[in-house]
């Protein structure tokens, strides 16, 4: 995403919602650190892990409490359950 390679992510080089950028820039000041960018990915996690309720390392449609679609959109080789791996890949895509 570091479009110029200056160690940053500004908001013009940012692909995903304005909301989520808003989120992650914890100084408010327009850019996006490895740090902040990081602090957020592990906060994902913790996520992933809150909804992996029987701690098996992934999320099936009983412990999934979103969208239906969403869960879809996520599950990428469509076995039914979500892994952090298809999370990852769905970050990268955006």
């Amino acid at each position: 995403m570091d479009v110029n390679n200056d160690g940053v992510i500004s908001r013009d080089e940012w692909k995903g919602k304005p909301e989520a950028f808003n989120r992650i820039d914890k100084n408010g000041d327009g850019l996006l650190t490895r740090e902040e960018f990081g602090d957020a990915a592990r906060r994902q996690g913790g996520r992933f892990n809150q909804m992996d309720t029987n701690n098996d390392g992934k999320i099936s449609r009983d412990e999934w409490k979103g969208n239906p679609k969403r869960f879809d959109r996520l599950d990428a080789n469509g076995d039914g359950v979500i892994t952090k791996e298809e999370i990852r890949g769905a970050r990268q895509k955006r």
